[in-house]
């Protein structure tokens, strides 16, 4: 039997079905069959984002902060230059930010801080400071900010089984 169209439920329906994708716990483990698994999750986002447009939610605001309802944005939030910058991701197909992107957009930050004349390049090397004691706290910031980053990326760009 297949699905109806998100577009072509009715507003009964479309609660019934978000309310059974959560409560079965779609997002907790991709289980043996990853093929399903993403199809369930993709599903869940298209479900919320259709019932809170129901609910007369701008769309603007939908899919900027949809993204941190999802499991892995906690991991994200840990380094604030890392959180900040996916707050500020804005795509022009107005697409939700998944975590690919957000790897990606992590790869990038951490390029950063080699880039000569960014502000993250600064911080690193304790430059604009003032005192030596500022210098240090400078740095030991940008180090802690960088191995935030290459945490979240360890941990999700390495392969599930």
């Amino acid at each position: 039997m297949r699905r109806k169209k998100i577009k072509d439920l009715s507003n009964l329906e479309l609660v019934a079905e978000y309310g059974d994708i959560a409560e079965r716990g779609v997002a907790c483990s991709p289980g043996p069959n990853r093929k399903e698994f993403k199809k369930a999750i993709q599903r869940r986002q298209l479900l919320r984002i259709e019932l809170l447009t129901r609910l007369g939610e701008p769309k603007e605001s939908i899919f900027k902060y949809a993204w941190e309802q999802e499991a892995w944005a906690d991991d994200a939030k840990r380094s604030s230059q890392l959180h900040q910058h996916l707050s500020s991701w804005k795509n022009g197909s107005r697409q939700p930010l998944t975590l690919s992107v957000a790897i990606q957009e992590a790869i990038y930050l951490l390029g950063t801080f080699d880039v000569i004349g960014h502000r993250n390049h600064y911080l690193r090397h304790g430059e604009g400071a003032g005192s030596l004691q500022e210098v240090e706290k400078q740095k030991a910031a940008a180090r802690e900010e960088m191995r935030l980053i290459r945490a979240f990326i360890r941990k999700y760009k390495r392969p599930r089984l």
